[in-house]
């Protein structure tokens, strides 16, 4: 085990100790990182990881350079345990609700849609098709119930309900008996097949099965590659607890590296999926929204992907943008 990773792994170890996955439900610590996970608090959670990556750079770091400290300017001053809490202190369980607060309006809303949202790329992508389906289609229409991710609103039980990952956004369908969804990629594949009849912004399977196979590799490329890489590039850069240069510089290059595959796809193209140069689809609605804070993840302009840059610009140049400036999605790049 890394010396220089000892005050991460006592960190975690009294996070771990305090949190309601132990003190409350009566699991262990290994039992709460193993099935517990996305219940631990979010400082448990950034913990974990950080040990993780600091050990991971460990390893390869002693490959190369015996001796150095990856991790070692972390600084760990144990907790003092919480004082018992007093019977006015001590929660009713009973009374929370299993439902969000909303306010009035959301609760009389005849709208069909409520999204649960938060702004984030990945909350920016459904908003994106439901306003553009929303154009064409009159009785489209929803609500936004705004998330506050930082309070860890996403995992409250009522939410949990919704979305058993704990993760926004989710969309539910009040015409099909309040049927919820999570994932973007599921999302806007959920909206395309029941909202988007005339395959405005995707491809009809049974006449078009290239274009349409394309349209969803482009999309789990940027569910499982884009998204996830520059998600881990921003948790390093901004709210991880440690400074660790090897997780940063890993999640950088890899990002780059797929921006790098985007620009080889764009190369004489518009948009990713679709014959010749391409038709604004489900996959650019998936892939745009992680590129354009390329800035955010700490990349300073996209000029050695010329062709993403385009085709960010392309994307802002077709959709509706009065919405996502009222909400603070901002415009092009």
């Amino acid at each position: 085990m890394a010396s220089s990773c000892q005050n991460l792994i006592a960190a975690l170890k009294d996070c771990l100790k305090y949190s309601d996955c132990v003190m409350k439900d009566g699991h262990k610590p290994s039992e709460c990182l193993k099935e517990h996970f996305n219940e631990l608090p979010e400082e448990c959670q950034n913990l974990r990881k950080a040990t993780f990556e600091c050990k991971r750079g460990m390893l390869d770091m002693r490959k190369r350079f015996r001796g150095n400290i990856v991790g070692s300017q972390f600084e760990y001053t144990p907790r003092e345990p919480p004082p018992p809490p007093t019977a006015s202190q001590t929660p009713d369980l009973n009374s929370f609700s299993t439902k969000p607060t909303i306010s009035s309006t959301m609760t009389d809303s005849t709208k069909p849609f409520v999204l649960y949202f938060a702004g984030t790329p990945n909350g920016f992508m459904p908003t994106v098709l439901l306003e553009e389906l929303k154009a064409i289609n009159p009785a489209v229409d929803y609500d936004v119930e705004k998330i506050d991710i930082s309070k860890n609103i996403q995992k409250e039980p009522w939410f949990i309900k919704l979305n058993p990952n704990g993760r926004i956004p989710v969309l539910v369908d009040r015409s099909r008996n309040n049927f919820a969804v999570f994932e973007t990629a599921a999302i806007i594949l959920y909206l395309a097949q029941h909202y988007d009849k005339d395959f405005n912004f995707w491809f009809n399977p049974a006449t078009q099965p290239d274009d349409y196979s394309e349209m969803l590799q482009w999309i789990f490329f940027a569910h499982g590659g884009v998204g996830p890489m520059q998600g881990q590039l921003n948790h390093f850069n901004k709210f991880a607890p440690v400074d660790i240069p090897y997780a940063k510089k890993r999640y950088l290059d890899e990002t780059k590296r797929l921006f790098g595959v985007l620009e080889i796809r764009l190369q004489d193209r518009d948009w990713l999926a679709g014959p010749g140069r391409g038709k604004f689809s489900l996959a650019d609605i998936k892939t745009v929204p992680w590129v354009r804070i390329y800035k955010f993840s700490g990349i300073e302009n996209l000029d050695e992907w010329p062709n993403v840059k385009v085709c960010c610009h392309n994307l802002f140049r077709v959709m509706r943008m009065e919405f996502h400036g009222k909400i603070g999605l901002g415009g092009p790049l």
